[in-house]
């Protein structure tokens, strides 16, 4: 399989063979977390935007300053940082999230988010505002939420809600917990895949923390997981593939390519998918554009189903809870 991800691909055989390269032998296997919050001005408990003196533009500033991490930008605005295989990223509504290394133990995860704590703690202070480890922002509808500065954003906003009812308080008020899994052969990632997809209603029973939004209690233990099930038929929920006899990577793929592209990306310009498949663009191509790996790469990023497969096993069902 050539490793140039912007070469145009020529059939699925290669998107097969492009999930069997995240194959790693067990000695190498780590886990890595992610974790989600929604960040409050201690003040008056408004959502932080991105722009001014005290948004959140100005904190992933700070950060970078005095924690040497590196800015990733769009445009002018930075929308991340990265340091030593882990990321803050920028959600929809202004949620941060740490994207944790890929580590070994949960004594070194615990050591991280502490770590990762601690410094939000050091610059947030300064600016008046506080994050909540809660699934759901517990007081502010989607209209009370500030827009960040992102492209695949801002297409988002304007496809999802044709496919449901709920894919923008998804977006701007929801937060989440996942941890992200390797796998040693196809055998090993179907076995992860259907153990991971079985026990996740568990998972968000147990991690169940998004009780009360808009101010009051909404009836829901998890109304985070009530949001999603009306975000996206296409694209979200549980996978019963994953269940049938021939599961593999081949039928991943198949599942992959005919959910609509969100976008096309080529170089810092987004451009709508217009309900398009990533299978019509792999065989027709769309815009003068020829599908490539880093296209399809990016295709799965888009995928929300419970369990998630890229080059790791996602485990996306927990709402984001307090650091204990």
């Amino acid at each position: 399989m050539s490793t140039d991800p912007f070469e145009p691909l020529e059939s699925t055989d290669e998107l097969v063979a492009f999930l069997a390269s995240g194959e790693k032998p067990a000695e190498r296997f780590r886990v890595g977390t992610e974790h989600e919050k929604i960040g409050l001005y201690e003040d008056s408990h408004e959502r932080v935007p991105y722009e001014g003196e005290r948004g959140i533009g100005r904190l992933l500033d700070d950060i970078a300053r005095l924690d040497d991490w590196k800015r990733i930008y769009e445009g002018d605005n930075c929308i991340a940082l990265e340091k030593d295989g882990a990321s803050i990223t920028l959600e929809p509504g202004g949620q941060l999230e740490l994207s944790g290394a890929p580590l070994r133990t949960i004594h070194e995860t615990c050591d991280e988010f502490h770590t990762h704590l601690a410094l939000m703690k050091r610059v947030c202070e300064p600016l008046g505002i506080v994050f909540l480890g809660l699934g759901i922002d517990p007081i502010h509808p989607v209209e009370q939420v500030p827009v960040m500065p992102k492209s695949r954003y801002r297409i988002m906003r304007d496809y999802l809600p044709t496919r449901g009812s709920r894919p923008l308080e998804m977006m701007f008020v929801t937060a989440t917990v996942q941890a992200n899994f390797d796998y040693a052969s196809e055998a090993d990632m179907v076995e992860k895949m259907r153990m991971a997809m079985g026990i996740s209603p568990i998972v968000s029973a147990i991690f169940a923390n998004s009780s009360l939004s808009e101010g009051k209690p909404n009836g829901f233990a998890t109304k985070r997981l009530h949001i999603w099930h009306h975000t996206d038929p296409d694209r979200c929920g549980l996978l019963p593939i994953v269940f049938e006899p021939d599961f593999g990577y081949r039928s991943y793929v198949e599942w992959a390519l005919d959910i609509p592209m969100f976008f096309l990306v080529r170089g810092d310009d987004y451009r709508p998918g217009y309900g398009v498949t990533f299978r019509r663009f792999l065989e027709q191509g769309f815009e003068g554009e020829r599908a490539t790996f880093a296209d399809f790469d990016r295709h799965l990023t888009t995928l929300f189903p419970e369990v998630r497969l890229k080059h790791i096993i996602e485990v996306r069902g927990a709402d984001a809870v307090p650091p204990g």
